[in-house]
């Protein structure tokens, strides 16, 4: 079992930690995603519950901040992978394991695509606004060459 006590760490540490953390909930919960949940485990449907679950076997950390699993900042990435498996387990859970896994591939790949799609994106912003900063270098280092 997980100690309840506090750990006394840094902040880059603990963001460093409660990423771990969530990135291990995240991988059985997509697993669960993925081939329908077992019967008659807990399955946090949010951010709240997620925060405090311990997984199937108490062996999951838990974590205090409410900001870590929200669609924004810097996991934002894994607040959407959270919100893809939720979806997708609810799926599996109202239509009583209907879905086929056909089904909940291409379903789960869609929303991986969305993802990936967001990322890009992101990814070409950082790259422009790069490119624009190497330019001003280049145009501020021929001006200074220019001078006498």
């Amino acid at each position: 079992m997980v100690s309840d006590t506090k750990i006394n760490l840094s902040p880059k540490e603990k963001c460093v930690r409660v990423r771990g953390l969530l990135e291990q909930k995240l991988a059985l919960l997509e697993e669960w995603a993925r081939s329908g949940p077992p019967e008659g485990v807990e399955i946090p449907m949010d951010g709240a519950k997620l925060k405090r679950w311990r997984g199937p076997d108490g062996t999951f950390g838990v974590w205090a901040d409410d900001k870590i699993h929200r669609g924004t900042g810097k996991n934002k990435d894994l607040a959407m992978r959270f919100q893809m498996a939720r979806d997708q387990i609810e799926k599996w859970l109202n239509r009583k394991g209907r879905l086929t896994r056909a089904e909940a591939e291409v379903d789960t790949l869609r929303k991986q695509n969305d993802l990936l799609r967001v990322q890009n994106a992101e990814c070409h912003g950082r790259i422009r606004r790069l490119e624009r900063r190497v330019q001003e270098q280049e145009d501020t280092l021929a001006a200074l060459k220019k001078k006498p």
